[in-house]
């Protein structure tokens, strides 16, 4: 919610990929808050999937990449 609410910035640059992680994060935490099958569920499949957890890592490193290159080197 924090982040939300101090950075909620629509410009289409690289700032837009952390607002939606705050409202990506605010919807899983009421997804997990009121239906939390769906996240055990969502949980089970990608343990019973190794190409997804993999396929999440890879995702998770370049997003993590391209923010450090714009946080410190832009």
């Amino acid at each position: 919610m924090a982040l939300v609410l101090t950075h909620n910035v629509w410009a289409p640059d690289w700032r837009l990929i952390i607002t939606l992680i705050g409202w990506v994060t605010i919807v899983r935490a009421l997804i997990s808050i009121f239906q939390p099958q769906w996240i055990v569920a969502a949980g089970t499949a990608i343990l019973e999937h190794r190409g997804a957890f993999v396929g999440a890592a890879v995702f998770n490193l370049i997003i993590g990449l391209v923010l450090s290159y714009f946080g410190y080197a832009a």
